[in-house]
């Protein structure tokens, strides 16, 4: 079960963005990791059922030294739009750094995993300042003032003992908060034996449940009721939340 909507409702969420801001020519590239491919693949599926045109899909290797002749492979395209479809750890700096050279007037959209400091911000190894403007990034997490008063607290609670969140702190900590809660259903709030099977029915048994991330439920497939996604630009270095996109 995962309590992040998946990455159909990722694809969905990306392919209207892009369209909205008129793309026409997709490039999609991803690191050729599982979620990467698996996100890459959604997309496209999206992107054909909504009529936006995907010139290509191609991995990058994920610890190559330069990637000038890749970003010259996605510039020959001409392509307007570039989904980077990967992991930071897996030199997603480097790969944005040169197809943003290669592209200089095309917007580029990154998938959840770059929704983090080490790549947004140089003084950790991110992507430079003149970029950040071209970049939009699509994240599960939505911005304060859309979240219940449980989730703002949450927020002020983290920022008090530990700094400023990554966007997906607040999962994190309702992940651990379902399963804690499964448990205590399984187990008749612990007057009974915690048995694996009956916790993962309890989480499956989840409906309407009031968190920190809204109302939710976990359907049979483990996947959540949530739906909308938070657009994020990048500004001197931070992810600042834009606006949200339904899927």
């Amino acid at each position: 079960a995962r309590v992040p909507p998946n990455d159909e409702v990722q694809a969905s969420a990306q392919v209207r963005l892009q369209r909205s801001l008129g793309c026409t020519k997709t490039y999609v590239t991803d690191d050729g990791e599982f979620d990467g491919e698996d996100m890459a693949a959604s997309f496209n599926l999206a992107a054909r059922a909504a009529g936006l045109q995907v010139l290509a899909t191609q991995s990058f290797v994920p610890k190559a030294a330069d990637y000038t002749s890749f970003a010259a492979t996605v510039a020959q395209s001409g392509a307007n739009c570039v989904l980077i479809s990967a992991d930071t750890e897996s030199n997603a700096v480097p790969v944005t750094k040169q197809i943003a050279a290669a592209l200089p007037n095309a917007r580029i959209f990154g998938s959840a995993g770059l929704a983090e400091s080490t790549y947004t911000e140089p003084e950790q190894g991110g992507i430079p300042d003149a970029i950040d403007p071209r970049v939009l990034i699509t994240v599960a997490t939505l911005g304060p003032n859309l979240l219940p008063p449980a989730g703002r607290r949450f927020l002020a609670a983290y920022r008090s003992r530990y700094g400023t969140p990554q966007p997906y702190a607040i999962y994190g900590y309702e992940a651990m908060s379902l399963m804690l809660d499964a448990i205590a259903r399984a187990t008749d709030r612990g007057t009974s034996t915690a048995r694996r099977s009956k916790v993962v029915a309890a989480i499956f048994a989840t409906r309407h449940r009031q968190s920190v991330l809204g109302a939710y439920s976990i359907d049979r497939n483990g996947d959540t009721t949530l739906s909308r996604y938070g657009v994020y630009k990048v500004v001197e270095g931070r992810l600042t939340f834009w606006k949200p996109i339904d899927a």
